[in-house]
């Protein structure tokens, strides 16, 4: 299903906003999702190869990793697609969008994408399913964000919620209370960069956005854990979010999103050392398109009369 453009004569929306995502689902708590990833390291690991999986396997899932955060080897990713969703993990190569993948470096590194509804909640779809859980569980994460807006401190910094959400804290908790079945209105749409910070520190783990404007959004107030990222693609030309595995246990990341180091929190800033392996991969993977492109022009300029 085919969300809107992003602009509407409603309201201004980020730049980075889209949505589509079937209703209601299964009531999943924080507590009972840690559990249940931490539980996927440890049962199937034996099963892990470490590469993509080649056809429309109802289990084609990447490789994981038991390795924490703060390791020389970075945060691995873990297991997150499977049949327990109901849903069929694709080959990347084989995903019928792939040209729209951005950036396209990405792609080498991806193993398989998982699908999921359009009905304007397929951000917080595509979320529960990197984390291994039903993409109907869809309402439950934007209850857990709602719940962690509540109880954080942080989310009541006015200064912050302005620059960043353009809305009030009693705004944002209306917004994510949204639980109605059929499309969701676009003020309720997941929106980057505002729900990249939110949904980092709801479970306390990095959340890696690959698009036209690709960024992994680290926790603003918790410290580093042993969490692997939830993995989003944004395909802008429907436009609509996915879920996706990557290959490799170290993982190549996108830049730190901007937002982030004016406001990350004394405790938060670890973060950074702790993926650091992960932005050094990709700053050579992702990015060696851009460094070409610099020599090419430092070169032409060198060259001139």
């Amino acid at each position: 299903m085919e969300a809107e453009e992003t602009q509407s004569s409603e309201e201004e929306l980020p730049e980075d906003v889209f949505a589509v995502g079937p209703q209601s689902g299964k009531h999943l708590s924080k507590k009972v999702k840690f559990e249940h990833d931490h539980n996927n390291d440890n049962d199937s690991s034996e099963n892990r190869t470490g590469s993509a999986d080649t056809s429309d396997s109802e289990n084609g899932q990447s490789d994981g990793s038991e390795d924490g955060n703060g390791s020389e080897d970075g945060i691995g990713c873990e297991d997150g697609n499977g049949s327990e969703n109901g849903l069929s993990a694709v080959d990347v190569h084989r995903y019928q969008y792939k040209e729209s993948i951005n950036p396209k470096e990405s792609i080498p590194h991806i193993s398989v994408i998982t699908n999921v509804s359009g009905d304007g909640n397929c951000g917080f779809r595509a979320a529960a399913v990197s984390m291994g859980h039903p993409e109907d569980d869809w309402a439950q994460i934007r209850s857990d964000m709602k719940d962690e807006m509540e109880a954080n401190p942080f989310y009541s910094n006015e200064k912050y919620l302005d620059n960043v959400w353009g809305k009030n804290k009693q705004d944002l908790k209306d917004s994510l209370g949204y639980a109605e079945e059929g499309q969701a209105p676009k003020k309720y749409w997941m929106t980057f960069p505002a729900h990249g910070h939110l949904l980092a520190d709801t479970y306390q783990r990095p959340v890696v956005l690959f698009s036209e404007h690709s960024a992994v959004f680290l926790p603003l107030s918790h410290p580093p854990t042993s969490l692997s990222p939830i993995c989003m693609l944004l395909i802008s030309e429907i436009p609509h979010f996915i879920s996706f595995d990557f290959k490799d246990e170290l993982w190549p990341s996108p830049m730190v999103d901007s937002w982030w180091k004016p406001y990350a929190t004394e405790e938060s800033k670890a973060w950074k050392e702790a993926i650091q392996p992960n932005l050094d991969l990709g700053e050579k993977v992702l990015y060696r398109t851009i460094r070409r492109s610099s020599r090419i022009s430092k070169k032409a300029t060198l060259n001139v009369d």
